[in-house]
């Protein structure tokens, strides 16, 4: 756990991003813990007021990927107008992300320009790359949705 904790602040302070809150669920089965995870999100997101919020797709392949997913969907599809969580969260966008498995987009933003930052970050994530090659798998889904003459 104190890897992964230790992997997840070296990839975030390498993409510039805010500080991370390790929230000390058992990896590999949140599933387990979705009240606690959807109470950590209730909690965190109106607190941190961010303008846009990525999640793992749930159609990828990795339990805890989709596990996030679930948790967020179930905090947001509870809402209702009114709602102080609600209104806190008017302005949030969601997008999902591919990690592994292709998923039915409605958007696609091209990161291309953001390929090293990608690569520095990800190579942080040791404990799961020697168990997968997560950065291969994401840089083959890019190929796959970027036409031939802009693939990077």
């Amino acid at each position: 756990a104190a890897r992964r904790r230790d992997e997840s602040v070296g990839a975030s302070e390498a993409l510039g991003s805010a500080t991370v809150e390790p929230l000390g669920l058992p990896d590999g089965s949140l599933f387990s813990s979705l009240d606690r995870l959807r109470a950590a999100i209730e909690r965190v997101v109106p607190e941190r007021g961010p303008d846009l919020l990525l999640v793992p797709s749930p159609l990828e392949s990795t339990d805890d990927h989709r596990a996030a997913f679930a948790a967020l969907h179930q905090v947001l599809s509870g809402l209702r107008p009114g709602d102080p969580l609600a209104d806190s969260l008017a302005e949030l966008r969601v997008l999902a992300y591919e990690v592994n498995h292709p998923a039915h987009p409605d958007l696609l933003v091209d990161v291309s320009g953001e390929r090293a930052a990608i690569e520095r970050a990800m190579a942080f994530y040791r404990s799961q790359l020697d168990r997968h090659p997560y950065l291969d798998a994401a840089i083959g889904l890019r190929r796959w949705r970027v036409p031939s003459d802009r693939r990077t």
